[in-house]
């Protein structure tokens, strides 16, 4: 008798929460479809990536179809691939509205007005996917009252993004924080490499110094007596022809050759895969080992090494729980912003070869990935 009650108990509980969850979604599904709109600084690896990872996460709470069939493959920065599939792989409550997707760097003065009054007055879209440094200091500048999620910033609050690292402090944005990832990144880099002179090349702007994480880059050098060589380059990827700034970053980079006996090739956009040896091919020719703040494909084409996180669905997952909650109607202000990522190491041998480097064994060993060529992975 005894197990018969039991055995009701549990079926009465299980009922009530599945009742529980179908409220949730079907009071979403009775209001308005929740239409989505996409904003990134420029065509970038890690913005189509944070963006592969909230539909995964999204396509795990039954909210999206399964994403195994798009076109869409990691290591690519084509992120309207993803925006185009969303069109008919979506349930009937969200739209990732296909002409609402936006890239700043190629948007003209008018279009970047015209995009301010339409998010401020039409109010016929609910929530704006953020990606990069840039896209999101333009949607706080221009005091954008539509909900805002930003992912893919390298520090939220040191770049005046957000006013604090566990909430925000502003009602409607939301932004990814986890404040210790380039600090560390570079304690491993200097583990391994115990270098006294550090090199860093980056626009010379406001905008620039906050897309390197400029501070966390200072306190660590300060931390460890280091003397931190700095190529600031006059150069700006929204305003000036794309090759003529990507030939200023790697004469930055030349230059380093003579100064500093190690480098952190730091986030920029405008690098072009082929050409990553060339921005290091004096690096290693004087024996300075070079790691990538961006990660693997940097990597992948000649940077030395680098920590990065080992897929986008951890993130993602975290980020569909909160456009979830923002679905719901709870204000992104609400919502805590900071989480770590797994992280995984990185080498690349033919790069450590190239400049007369041994790679520590026991290093090797614990490395995720490993390249043996400046093109194809051993993995």
């Amino acid at each position: 008798m005894k197990i018969k009650k039991h055995f009701f108990f549990i079926v009465v509980l299980s009922i009530i929460v599945m009742f529980s969850a179908y409220q949730t979604y079907a009071g979403i599904a009775d209001e308005d479809v929740f239409r989505v709109a996409y904003l990134e600084g420029d065509p970038y690896v890690n913005y189509a990536g944070n963006l592969s990872g909230i539909i995964f996460g999204l396509s795990q709470l039954g909210m999206v179809d399964d994403t195994s069939d798009w076109a869409f493959k990691d290591g690519s920065d084509d992120a309207s691939l993803i925006w185009n599939w969303l069109e008919n792989h979506t349930r009937n409550e969200i739209e990732f509205v296909g002409n609402e997707f936006y890239q700043l760097i190629f948007m003209s003065d008018q279009e970047k007005v015209e995009f301010v009054r339409h998010m401020n007055e039409d109010a016929d879209i609910d929530l704006i996917l953020v990606m990069g440094t840039s896209a999101s200091k333009f949607i706080r500048e221009n005091n954008i009252n539509t909900n805002a999620m930003i992912m893919s910033v390298t520090n939220a609050y040191e770049a005046g993004v957000v006013d604090g690292l566990n909430y925000s402090g502003i009602e409607n944005i939301w932004a990814h924080v986890s404040p210790n990832r380039y600090y560390n990144q570079l304690n491993v880099f200097y583990d391994l490499f115990r270098f006294k002179r550090l090199g860093i090349v980056y626009e010379n702007s406001e905008n620039g110094r906050n897309e390197i994480a400029y501070e966390d880059i200072k306190r660590f050098v300060k931390s460890k007596d280091i003397d931190l060589i700095e190529v600031p380059v006059d150069a700006n990827i929204q305003t000036d022809r794309p090759e003529y700034y990507e030939e200023k970053m790697i004469e930055g980079y030349h230059m380093l050759s003579e100064k500093a006996d190690a480098v952190y090739m730091a986030n920029s956009g405008g690098r072009t895969e082929d050409r990553i040896i060339e921005y290091l091919e004096p690096l290693y020719q004087k024996g300075i080992p070079v790691f990538s703040q961006t990660g693997k494909n940097d990597v992948k084409n000649g940077a030395m090494m680098t920590i990065y996180r080992y897929n986008f669905q951890e993130i993602g997952n975290f980020c569909a729980q909160q456009f979830v909650s923002i679905m719901e109607g709870k204000s992104p202000g609400q919502l805590e912003q900071g989480y770590d990522e797994s992280q995984a190491l990185c080498f690349n041998i033919a790069a450590a070869e190239k400049a007369g480097l041994k790679l520590p064994f026991k290093a090797l060993v614990s490395a995720d990935t490993i390249f043996t060529s400046t093109s194809s992975p051993n993995l």
